[in-house]
């Protein structure tokens, strides 16, 4: 049975939930979505099923600092946009993600919502 959760009373027992596979309902500034933690390939493969998509997802970045970390970025002036309702695709520089999240791809598709959300996403990161 699924559970609902406030976003705003989201506490480390919710961390360790995404951390060990739970798959989630979150808001954004433009839509709802479906997300998991990006790093574990079962429970990617779990959203491919509801879905029933094989095309690559993409996922909310942690921080821009993670961005620039792990992927190159040629126009900083782009992820000066962020947060905000955009997706930007980056060629990866190293794996950060399943594979079945891109599907092999060298390339990722990224956001930070201008979302409250977001906050929360980068509890798993830190």
């Amino acid at each position: 049975m699924p559970d609902y959760i406030n976003f705003k009373d989201l506490d480390e027992s919710i961390v360790k939930r995404i951390k060990s596979g739970d798959v989630f309902i979150y808001p954004t500034d433009t839509i709802y979505g479906l997300g998991c933690s990006a790093l574990i390939e079962e429970s990617v493969s779990r959203i491919r099923e509801i879905k029933k998509s094989d095309k690559p997802f993409s996922v909310i970045a942690p921080s821009k600092q993670w961005i620039y970390k792990n992927l190159e970025v040629k126009n900083r002036n782009y992820i000066k946009k962020l947060p905000g309702a955009y997706t930007f695709v980056l060629k990866i520089k190293k794996r950060i993600v399943a594979k079945n999240v891109n599907l092999g791809m060298k390339t990722l598709g990224i956001r930070i919502p201008n979302h409250e959300f977001t906050r929360f996403i980068k509890v798993p990161f830190v």
